[in-house]
């Protein structure tokens, strides 16, 4: 298998058909470096056998960063200076969220347009370590939460994590969304979100790719094993 960087992250799908038509079986990360896949594109690879390439549609990166070392693509919040940090190769960035006490941590992307009609997936990996929760602030929203979120009608879906603990490694956060449905999240942001929660959240290789209409998918995570989990709490170490 492989592991693609930002703009070429892979995915496999197994699908199986039946009398129902056509059932999704299996999505995973590829998890192994990929040399030959050029930049801005993702292959998928469907029913095992036909590959399709699809461009990642996410126009920004964590790598470019402003005199103050904020990534200049992502929106700046002063409440967040001194809380995240940009690490990893130029082509591979991470933003590490770092939360001694407990706080909030906020990466909020630039506005950007997709096709209305179609159906997307947003794929984020995380490594969370060491998670905990101040249940005495009595504080209604706690955890991690990324967001597809749409700069018109103010409609959007999350990825949510809300239990402590870690992950013990990275884990992909498959999150689809369908502007048929909701044309609103044609125009969006990415929201990566850390709410009033102490510990250090790693983000990476953000990622929106056009999700082919026979591919049925629910938001789920799948960790470096290849486990697929569809409640995040059950990843959580």
């Amino acid at each position: 298998m492989t592991r693609g960087k930002r703009g070429s992250a892979a995915y496999w799908f197994f699908v199986s058909i039946g009398f129902a038509g056509i059932l999704l079986c299996g999505f995973m990360a590829c998890q192994t470096q990929c040399r030959q896949i050029p930049t801005g594109s993702a292959p998928l690879i469907k029913a095992q056998t036909e590959v399709v390439t699809a461009e990642n549609l996410f126009p920004y990166s964590l790598a470019d960063r402003d005199g103050d070392g904020w990534p200049e693509d992502f929106l700046s919040r002063p409440e967040c200076a001194g809380k995240i940090k940009i690490s990893g190769a130029p082509d591979d960035p991470e933003a590490e969220v770092e939360l001694e006490q407990t706080g909030c941590g906020y990466l909020d992307s630039k506005n950007f347009a997709v096709e209305e009609g179609r159906r997307y997936l947003f794929a984020v990996d995380l490594k969370i370590e060491n998670m905990r929760f101040d249940l005495s602030d009595n504080q209604e929203t706690r955890g991690i939460i990324c967001f597809v979120y749409s700069v018109c009608g103010k409609r959007n879906i999350g990825g949510r994590v809300f239990a402590p603990g870690s992950t013990g490694g990275w884990v992909t956060l498959m999150l689809p969304f369908d502007t048929a449905r909701t044309p609103q999240l044609a125009k969006l942001r990415i929201m990566l979100r850390c709410y009033n929660l102490s510990g250090t959240v790693h983000f990476r290789r953000p990622t929106v790719i056009p999700l082919p209409r026979e591919i049925l998918m629910k938001t789920h995570y799948i960790d470096m094993d290849g486990r697929i989990y569809t409640e995040s709490d059950a990843m959580m170490r």
